[in-house]
């Protein structure tokens, strides 16, 4: 027996259960497919992966009443953030207090984010969460997608939503192509014990091989690190010796955190660029890693898929409001020129910034330095900077504004 829905979205991970979020206040009937559901207690593995949350993405949260205890209390916001680079003298800091902000964002793992958008959906009454499942196949009908799972399940609604990651099962399902650039780098992550407390401030190395990230955790003597390195030298530091691997660490961070040790495994996953030439056709929407992947340096992807959800949501509510079918590409079609062009640009910047401080060529070591001192010493391009990155400016969805107080 075939189950009806209007939107199905393959994929619960933080952009998936936002979208659902989004729209579960309307008349839709929803399902949400994932392979598996979160865990009430998350395992340390599960924790390795956090996200740099952007006051946007916070105002995201908190509208959709997500910003609960689940998050809060492991949360850390950040006032600060330090950035340099030890090939120059390029050094560029920000602080929340000249913006008259209280913080730039927090670090929240991503489990936990997770957990707390599941947690809100499960009492909703027309949204409909369906894991542990395998995708089996997916067809287009004429006024309708048709998915069925492995075990033999059918479901139909009009519009599928691809929030599935990077290599998404629903995308592969059209003729969408993809832009694949190389960023030439792996990441290594992992929690860092410290021995000085990190006083909410994010820090950032750039390396002749890559960006090394220090992210305050909830813990005070607690970081979470993402290194960016070649295959091989990432390959090369997870296979080492914990004794041995804190060395390596230490020669490249340096001591402003005071002795480090290794409080979690080590795991490494290639960084690639990607890009759909197209966002939306009838019947199909892709969002968040289906629709693009960015590097890391500047914390955006979870902001931008978020920021994804919300603007389709809106997309699809005022295709409902006007009684159009909002499963039609034509109607879809302001949501894909909305995202796809905020998104270019963002992933233009962060290809640029990552050939920027590649290398160390004493010409570009000594342009970088003077550039980046340069706006360092810039109060307005410093302003500017952060607070596109926070989200405080920019084509933004509703839910990603803060909301006014009412009178």
């Amino acid at each position: 027996m075939t189950k009806n829905f209007d939107i199905l979205i393959i994929g619960g991970g933080m952009v998936g259960l936002t979208l659902a979020k989004a729209l579960s206040k309307n008349d839709l009937k929803i399902a949400v497919f994932d392979y598996s559901a979160p865990s009430d207690s998350p395992s340390k593995t599960e924790l390795l992966r956090v996200s740099a949350i952007s006051r946007a993405s916070q105002n995201i949260l908190e509208q959709l009443d997500c910003w609960n205890d689940t998050l809060t209390q492991n949360a850390c916001a950040y006032a600060k953030m330090d950035v340099w680079d030890t090939q120059g003298n390029a050094n560029l800091s920000f602080d929340a207090a000249d913006l008259g902000e209280p913080d730039l964002g927090h670090i929240i793992p991503n489990a936990h984010i997770r957990l707390a958008l599941w947690q809100a959906l499960q009492n909703s009454p027309n949204v409909t969460l369906i894991a542990p499942i395998e995708m089996h196949s997916a067809r287009w009908l004429d006024d309708a997608v048709e998915v069925q799972l492995t075990n033999g399940e059918t479901y139909q609604g009009k519009l599928a939503v691809a929030a599935d990651g990077a290599n998404s099962w629903l995308r592969q399902q059209k003729p969408i192509t993809i832009v694949e650039k190389p960023y030439e780098h792996t990441a290594l992550v992992a929690n860092i014990g410290i021995e000085y407390d990190h006083g909410h401030c994010a820090r950032q190395a750039f390396l002749e091989t890559g960006p090394l990230a220090f992210l305050p955790m909830y813990d005070k003597n607690q970081c979470s690190i993402v290194w960016s390195t070649s295959a091989a030298h990432a390959k090369q530091l997870k296979q080492l010796d914990e004794a041995s691997f804190i060395e390596q660490l230490q020669l490249a961070f340096g001591d402003g955190l005071g002795e480090l040790s290794l409080l979690s495994d080590r795991l490494t996953f290639p960084l690639v660029s990607r890009h759909a030439n197209r966002y939306v056709q009838d019947g199909l929407a892709l969002m968040g890693d289906a629709a693009h992947t960015i590097h890391p340096l500047a914390g955006q992807g979870v902001n931008l898929g978020l920021l994804d959800a919300c603007s389709l949501a809106q997309t699809i509510e005022a295709g409902v409001v006007k009684n159009l079918d909002f499963s039609q590409e034509q109607v879809l079609r302001p949501y894909e020129r909305w995202r796809r062009s905020e998104n270019q640009l963002m992933l233009d910047a962060m290809m640029g910034l990552k050939t920027l401080f590649s290398g160390d060529q004493k010409i570009l070591n000594f342009a970088r330095g003077f550039g980046v001192n340069l706006i360092n010493q810039n109060s307005f391009i410093k302003s500017q900077l952060i607070q596109r990155a926070m989200g405080l400016v920019g084509d933004l969805p509703k839910l990603a504004k803060a909301q006014l107080p009412e009178l």
